[in-house]
């Protein structure tokens, strides 16, 4: 194995001897040890309470945004960011959140670990 990376390493110095970015990449991939990605290991209700508190936190910035629009506007009604359903142009395919489910500490759990583990 030793005997076949010499002459392979060899020629791709050669070839791309011109290429300081090509190289340095090359040799950063073999000599740098890559991190793995995904949530820290720490203690798992705490992350999962972490979650929560995050977001309750953007459902309450949520409601409040809304109370201030209403007391904002004089007759109380606000409308919606979306187009009314009976309007053609509405964007979406008409479905909506209406129903909720309550999950327990262990599906929330589930969930987490069961995700694909991906950054943006």
């Amino acid at each position: 194995m030793r005997k076949a990376k010499c002459p392979f390493f060899s020629d791709f110095v050669k070839e791309n001897s011109n290429n300081q970015g090509t190289l340095f990449k090359a040799i950063k991939g073999m000599l740098v040890e890559k991190k793995a990605k995904g949530f820290p290991r720490r203690n798992e209700t705490a992350l999962v309470n972490e979650l929560g508190k995050y977001f309750v936190q953007k459902i309450s910035n949520i409601h409040s945004e809304i109370n201030n629009e209403i007391s904002s506007n004089n007759d109380g009604h606000v409308d919606p960011p979306w187009p009314s359903d009976d309007n053609e142009e509405y964007p979406g395919d008409g479905s909506r959140f209406d129903a909720f489910e309550l999950l327990s500490e262990d599906d929330v759990r589930k969930l987490v670990v069961d995700s694909h583990k991906k950054s943006c």
